[in-house]
Protein backbone atom coordinates (compact mmCIF):
# COMPACT_ATOMS: atom_id res chain seq x y z
CA UNK A 1 0.00 0.00 0.00
CA UNK A 2 1.23 3.33 -0.83
CA UNK A 3 2.33 5.36 2.29
CA UNK A 4 -0.02 8.02 3.87
CA UNK A 5 0.66 11.21 5.70
CA UNK A 6 -0.26 11.55 9.57
CA UNK A 7 -2.84 14.11 8.34
CA UNK A 8 -4.28 11.40 5.85
CA UNK A 9 -4.41 8.36 8.17
CA UNK A 10 -6.77 10.54 10.91
CA UNK A 11 -8.83 10.67 8.20
CA UNK A 12 -9.15 7.08 7.06
CA UNK A 13 -9.50 5.92 10.17
CA UNK A 14 -12.02 8.38 11.19
CA UNK A 15 -14.09 7.21 8.33
CA UNK A 16 -14.17 3.36 8.65
CA UNK A 17 -15.99 4.43 12.03
CA UNK A 18 -18.69 6.44 10.21
CA UNK A 19 -19.29 8.94 7.20
CA UNK A 20 -17.93 12.69 8.49
CA UNK A 21 -19.12 15.93 6.92
CA UNK A 22 -16.81 18.24 5.32
CA UNK A 23 -16.07 20.28 8.17
CA UNK A 24 -15.44 17.08 10.31
CA UNK A 25 -12.19 16.13 8.28
CA UNK A 26 -10.79 19.66 8.41
CA UNK A 27 -10.80 19.21 12.40
CA UNK A 28 -9.87 15.52 12.16
CA UNK A 29 -7.26 15.73 9.24
CA UNK A 30 -5.61 19.16 11.26
CA UNK A 31 -6.16 20.64 7.70
CA UNK A 32 -8.36 23.91 6.38
CA UNK A 33 -8.75 22.41 3.12
CA UNK A 34 -10.26 19.14 4.00
CA UNK A 35 -11.49 18.15 0.12
CA UNK A 36 -8.00 18.41 -0.62
CA UNK A 37 -7.09 15.13 1.94
CA UNK A 38 -9.92 13.83 0.13
CA UNK A 39 -8.36 13.77 -3.21
CA UNK A 40 -4.91 12.74 -2.49
CA UNK A 41 -6.36 9.55 -0.54
CA UNK A 42 -8.63 8.89 -3.90
CA UNK A 43 -5.38 9.65 -5.86
CA UNK A 44 -3.56 6.70 -3.51
CA UNK A 45 -6.70 4.64 -4.29
CA UNK A 46 -9.01 4.86 -1.64
CA UNK A 47 -12.66 5.03 -2.62
CA UNK A 48 -14.29 7.76 -0.81
CA UNK A 49 -17.62 8.90 -1.99
CA UNK A 50 -19.17 12.55 -1.51
CA UNK A 51 -22.42 13.02 -1.73
CA UNK A 52 -24.43 16.75 -1.45
CA UNK A 53 -27.10 16.73 1.66
CA UNK A 54 -29.49 19.69 0.80
CA UNK A 55 -29.52 21.84 4.26
CA UNK A 56 -29.94 25.64 5.66
CA UNK A 57 -27.10 27.47 7.07
CA UNK A 58 -27.17 29.05 10.23
CA UNK A 59 -28.01 32.50 8.30
CA UNK A 60 -31.60 30.70 7.27
CA UNK A 61 -29.90 30.29 4.01
CA UNK A 62 -30.36 26.21 1.60
CA UNK A 63 -26.46 25.00 1.30
CA UNK A 64 -25.29 21.93 0.06
CA UNK A 65 -22.97 19.97 2.55
CA UNK A 66 -20.80 17.35 1.66
CA UNK A 67 -21.02 14.31 3.85
CA UNK A 68 -17.76 11.57 2.92
CA UNK A 69 -17.65 8.11 2.85
CA UNK A 70 -15.29 5.54 2.37
CA UNK A 71 -16.33 2.93 -0.01
CA UNK A 72 -13.17 1.14 -0.53
CA UNK A 73 -9.42 0.83 0.17
CA UNK A 74 -6.52 -0.06 -2.11
CA UNK A 75 -5.17 -3.42 -1.89
CA UNK A 76 -1.87 -4.30 0.33
CA UNK A 77 0.93 -4.50 -1.99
Amino acid sequence: MKTITPRQQRTVEALRLKPRWREEIDRIAGASNGPQVINELRRKGFGIRCIRVDSVDRDGKPCRPGRYYLESEPDHE
